[in-house]
Order: structure tokens, then sequence, then C-alpha cells
């Protein structure tokens, strides 16, 4: 906690007030299921709570079948010599809730506000818890204590065999972020 706090006030940003999600866009999301054009709309909501609001940053959404695990759910890359600009990568699985794509889009654009100022950590676990603190320091603890829940899922079973499908969002469990929120 005291890490992020650090590179918040570094960075000149104030812990945030908690995100709420404009109830015409939440209504366009449920209603469209997740379109590329809501989740770039709920994306700019993000970086706008984030005062990220002029940053150019591509999105790139893909839709994946429920019954197949993910190897991710989402995915930062910052601008280099292969990328004109950030991009953000969400693959959205059919059965994914309003918490879970919020949770995801949060987590990456905090990716980005971290390393587009050079805040990197070279342990990727330490990064990556780095990155959910502050994601709840920026005001998206509620999302995420929804949101990184586990799903555990039985996708396959027979008289020998049983598949669960263990998809996981964030790195954090939920109570690490219910602690984190208790403590700020």
């Amino acid at each position: 906690i005291e890490m992020s706090r650090k590179y918040l006030n570094r960075l000149n940003i104030k812990e945030d007030k908690k995100f709420t999600l404009n109830g015409e866009l939440e209504r366009h999301l449920r209603y469209s299921r997740f379109s590329e054009n809501c989740v770039k709309e709920l994306l700019n909501e993000i970086l706008m709570h984030m005062n990220l609001n002029d940053e150019n940053i591509e999105l790139n959404v893909k839709y994946v079948s429920s019954k197949y695990a993910l190897k991710f759910v989402g995915a930062y890359s910052g601008k280099d010599k292969n990328f004109d600009k950030p991009m953000i990568t969400i693959n959205i699985k059919n059965d994914m809730t309003m918490e879970n794509v919020i949770s995801i889009l949060a987590h990456e654009c905090t990716h980005h506000l971290l390393i587009s100022n050079n805040i990197r950590l070279e342990n990727t676990r330490r990064e990556e818890c780095l990155t959910d603190v502050t994601t709840v320091l920026l005001g998206f603890g509620d999302f995420l204590v929804k949101g990184f829940e586990i799903s555990n899922r039985v996708t396959y079973e027979s008289e020998f065999k049983r598949y669960v499908d263990k998809n996981s969002i964030g790195y954090l469990t939920s109570n690490d972020i219910k602690y984190v929120m208790k403590h700020i």
C-alpha cells in the first residue's frame, strides 16, 4: 500500500474517489453484451477517472467462448518500436460480468499509468500486485472485489474424468483487495 501511495504522490495523483459507472453506459454495456464500441466507451470513462483522458490507447477486444480457459484476460503493451501507441487487449468470455470487464480494464489502465511514468519492478509478480493495489487506490476497489473472484466451472465430466475451468482475474484475491480497502 505504501509503495503505491509513494508512486501516486510522485506523480501528483491523489487517491481517488470511488469509480462510478455512468448509468446510460452501464445499460448499453449490458444490452450489447460488451460490444466493442461500448467497451471503448468504458475504457474512456476509466481513463477520465484516472485523469488520463488525453491518452490515445488502442483497444483490442476479443470474444472467447466460456468453454475455453484463457491464458490471460487482459494485457497492456506500451508504446515502443513495435507499437505507435499503447494497446490494451481484453479477452471477453460470454459469461463475464460487468465487474469482470471493469476490473480488467482498470488494471490494464493502471499498468499504462505506471509504465508510461517509468514505474517498473523487476519481479513480475510484485509489479502485478503493485498494479492491483494502485488500482484500488485509484477508486476501483469495489469492482475488483467482485471482479477478481475465481470462477470454477465444470466444463466436462464423465465417469472417469472431471475438468474444471479456473480463470482468475487479477493477481490478488478478493480478501487481499478487501484488506487494502480497509487500510487506505
